[in-house]
């Protein structure tokens, strides 16, 4: 029986497209080989067994012992002067990356608290006993979130380093600029498979890392299989509509935000639509039902309050005839679905994937609009109203180029598969 360790870009189950993603990997991974045991890191292993009941929950201070800051150098840091505490961290890093194990060993010996030495022998525990390590499908490696990058990547080459087989699936990468991250990222020319769900930066991001071309492919994102299966009723009478405020997202100008909130309001007399929200953030600072609250309270709480799986929001995307979204998975909902996505952008990180995610549906039914400049309003409600001037048309072929990435993220899981298969035996 082989073992399958899961990371992925949402450790404390709030995001719903990040759940998603990481339902669909265990998933696949299951029907591919049933008898092998599924573990994913995490940081709520009550909400991980209601999502995701075949999955055995791994703490992720578990995982990322390994890479705990002066861990080898102990209460001796106190001595150094802080000016040399980068370098000293590098040495660290380079020593982990080199030999992993010894690593944990002397960190264990070295520390004097017992919760520290119990988690650096039940890292090394995990790690001998994991055969491959997936990431599961995410926008987690880019200078945006680059500390998690970082540590992720770190983490990717120690498992290198210890001869495990390695996916990295439905991965949205980059921008990548940042020179410790893309030293780190060397380790993917050693990865066995990488899927990426766009077109846009990826490919030329592993291109100049020298990842050899067999070793990755464009399969889009791995949330459209869930999404392009819930059934559309009849009558869909809502705008769809998502705020991402966050520190990465762009917009936090109170201009800015005033404007696309305004417009956003003004879409419902417009095309005489009632507003829906769709959450994809459900908890945490960065909650959009929390944003909702704050700036559109009147809108009917009682339909989408309450969410708390992937499942839930695609119900409620189901029933809107557009949606106007910052998020980028309210929009992969959608246009799984053939419903039009006008998508906003107010970042490179958001411009990056949302222009992806536009390429993989051929620019059908969606349209990305800049949302920091001063007309965005016009060109908001404008992409809406040619949008819906042409959906009827456009969800049968919308619909069959979900069906298409659907298709190759299920041979590229039967690839790794059959990797780990080969190995184990």
């Amino acid at each position: 029986m082989s073992t399958i360790l899961v990371d992925n870009g949402t450790y404390d189950l709030h995001n719903v497209g990040d759940i998603a993603m990481l339902q669909v990997a265990v998933h696949r991974l299951k029907q591919l080989q049933p008898h092998a045991r599924i573990r994913v890191v995490c940081g709520n292993a009550q909400r991980l067994s209601e999502l995701i009941p075949e999955a055995e929950a791994v703490p992720r201070e578990q995982y990322a012992a390994i890479s705990m800051p002066f861990g080898q150098f102990g209460a001796l840091r106190r001595l150094l002067p802080s000016g040399i505490h980068p370098p000293v961290l590098g040495i660290e890093r380079s020593a982990r990356l080199v030999a992993p194990a010894a690593a944990a060993r002397w960190t264990a010996i070295r520390t004097r608290r017992q919760i520290l030495k119990d988690r650096m022998r039940a890292w090394k525990e995990l790690m001998e006993e994991t055969d491959a390590l997936v990431l599961s499908g995410g926008g987690y490696l880019c200078d945006s979130f680059r500390s998690q990058t970082r540590k992720k990547l770190e983490l990717l080459a120690i498992a290198v380093r210890m001869g495990k087989r390695l996916a990295l699936m439905g991965q949205g990468l980059g921008p990548l600029a940042d020179r410790q991250s893309m030293t780190l990222a060397r380790c993917l020319r050693r990865v066995d498979l990488i899927t990426l769900r766009e077109h846009t930066l990826g490919p030329s991001i592993l291109t100049q890392l020298k990842v050899p071309r067999d070793r990755f492919r464009v399969t889009g994102d791995d949330a459209i299989e869930p999404a392009s299966a819930m059934p559309l009723p009849a009558n869909r009478p809502y705008i769809g509509i998502n705020l991402r405020v966050a520190g990465y997202s762009g917009l936090g100008d109170h201009t800015a935000k005033e404007r696309v909130v305004n417009a956003l309001r003004s879409l419902s007399d417009e095309f005489r639509c009632d507003l829906l929200p769709i959450p994809i953030c459900l908890f945490g600072t960065d909650s959009d039902i929390c944003t909702f609250g704050d700036h559109f309270p009147d809108r009917s709480p009682q339909l989408w309050r309450g969410v708390s799986s992937p499942g839930d929001v695609m119900k409620l995307v189901s029933q809107c005839k557009v949606v106007v979204t910052g998020a980028y998975h309210a929009a992969v909902f959608a246009l799984a679905m053939g419903i039009p996505a006008v998508m906003l952008a107010s970042s490179d990180y958001y411009v990056a994937k949302h222009q992806g995610l536009a390429e993989c549906f051929d620019h059908q039914l969606c349209e990305v609009i800049d949302a920091t400049q001063p007309d965005t309003p016009r060109r908001i409600s404008a992409a809406v109203g040619r949008l819906l001037s042409k959906a009827e048309e456009g969800i049968e072929s919308t619909q069959e180029l979900a069906a298409k990435q659907v298709e190759a993220q299920k041979a590229a899981y039967s690839h790794f598969a059959g990797l780990v298969e080969g190995s184990y035996v």
